[in-house]
């Protein structure tokens, strides 16, 4: 019953045992995994890992990081990619102010390229959303406005907005993914919005190997952890973990459109 629904298995970190890792997930009751690659370099490797592997399918974009490297000829390969069916969705996309390698001009043309091609399509986003540490309009700002403006489907991964945030962002049909960071002691926002926001608009996911579970910090993070966040969820909503799983991976069924 659990899936997760973000991971970056080609990440060089696997390269010893990414075999191994996905029998571990497999082991662990991880059904569907959603390889993400934000990179047009890891493009290829994320179908062939799709390829290679049944139930793990991917994610192809370009991530607000590298989006002053988008160009007409590059966009246009990405849109023949995606009419691979173990392509499912769009990117990760979105918004990066914390680092802001690209500016938010730049951003923010590549953003709406991705919510265009995505309704063309039919396939859903997954957005990037990462505040700059300054005060001021930001990257939830942006945002907000830019999906109320152009309604598309899709997942604010690694959601760490504000409750109110969302709110606004669950409240237009938005999902929002959950990851380990929803463990770690600091995180009472975060906890706060998976009280206040239904099961039925949260996703389950890694981001493997970033942000390993509480009892994991400092190592690698891998799919088979997926279910200390499930079991965090279940914890703050008082609900038993069968029925996080079985609603999470609904949600993901929905919005991806393949059989868990």
């Amino acid at each position: 019953m659990l899936i997760d629904t973000h991971t970056h298995l080609n990440d060089a970190r696997f390269d010893a045992d990414r075999a191994e890792t996905i029998k571990r997930a497999k082991a662990a009751g991880v059904s569907n995994i959603i390889e993400i690659a934000c990179d047009p370099q890891k493009w290829d490797e994320a179908l062939k890992l799709s390829a290679a592997n049944r139930g793990i399918y991917c994610s192809l974009g370009i991530h607000p990081q590298e989006a002053k490297q988008c160009t007409p000829e590059l966009f246009e390969q990405l849109e023949q990619l995606l009419k691979n069916p173990s392509v499912i969705a769009l990117g990760e996309t979105g918004f990066d102010y914390h680092y802001e390698n690209s500016s938010r001009n730049t951003q923010k043309e590549v953003f709406i390229k991705h919510i265009e091609l995505s309704i063309k399509i039919g396939k859903p986003l997954v957005i990037h959303c990462r505040p700059s540490s300054s005060a001021g309009k930001d990257a939830y700002d942006d945002l907000i406005q830019i999906l109320k403006e152009r309604p598309c489907r899709g997942v604010i991964h690694c959601f760490s907005g504000s409750v109110a945030e969302a709110v606004e962002l669950a409240a237009i049909g938005y999902y929002l993914g959950i990851d380990g960071p929803i463990t770690y002691p600091k995180s009472e926002i975060l906890r706060e919005v998976v009280k206040q926001i239904p099961l039925d608009r949260l996703l389950t996911e890694t981001d493997s190997p970033y942000l390993p579970p509480q009892g994991f910090r400092g190592k690698r993070n891998e799919p088979s952890y997926i279910e200390h966040i499930a079991k965090e969820i279940a914890r703050i909503k008082g609900i038993g973990l069968y029925e996080v799983e079985k609603t999470t991976a609904a949600n993901a069924t929905a919005l991806f459109g393949f059989e868990p």
